[in-house]
């Protein structure tokens, strides 16, 4: 019975590294998403602020963003 039961192990072992690498990538995917929305729509601010500087989101400024987009070209990319 033990033979049967070594190559059991030997498979759960694998299966458990192959589901902790994929957490991990799967976490690291998640954040380049998250830090590339939030350039996204800190660049989006921007462009709306250029559009109509008087507008409620011009007077909040970036509360809602982290990063901003300024830093990787943002509004700056917009030739009126």
């Amino acid at each position: 019975m033990r033979a049967r039961d070594d190559p059991a192990e030997m498979l759960c072992k694998r299966m458990i590294t192959h589901v902790k690498r994929a957490k991990t990538e799967l976490e690291e995917i998640r954040t380049r998403r998250r830090a590339t929305s939030e350039r996204l729509i800190g660049t989006y601010r921007q462009v709306l602020e250029r559009l109509d500087p008087g507008s409620e989101a011009a007077a909040a400024g970036h509360e809602g963003t982290r990063g901003g987009g300024a830093s990787h070209g943002g509004a700056e990319l917009v030739r009126w």
